[in-house]
């Protein structure tokens, strides 16, 4: 990831990497569905969310920005569906 991580930050993105096994993956996923909900209420012009993330804690996100009129792009492994 240390390749991109100077373009995505250009581009505002904040690339968060957790491994797969680690305990902190749960807490990641909290604070990427409080900053998406934050960032529906700070900038309400945002019409388009890309989600990135291997498992499905972000669910109740998605479905809560969708219920308000938001794309949501889910981007993740093979073989899984939100």
């Amino acid at each position: 990831m240390s390749g991109y991580e100077a373009p995505l930050r250009g581009a505002g993105v904040e690339p968060v990497q957790v491994p797969v096994r680690s305990d902190r993956a749960h807490g990641v996923c909290i604070r990427m569905a409080v900053d998406a909900v934050g960032l529906m209420h700070s900038a309400p012009q945002v019409g388009v969310y890309v989600i990135v993330a291997a498992d499905a804690a972000l669910f109740p996100a998605v479905d809560m920005l969708r219920r308000r009129g938001r794309k949501v792009v889910g981007v993740w492994p093979v073989g899984r569906r939100w």
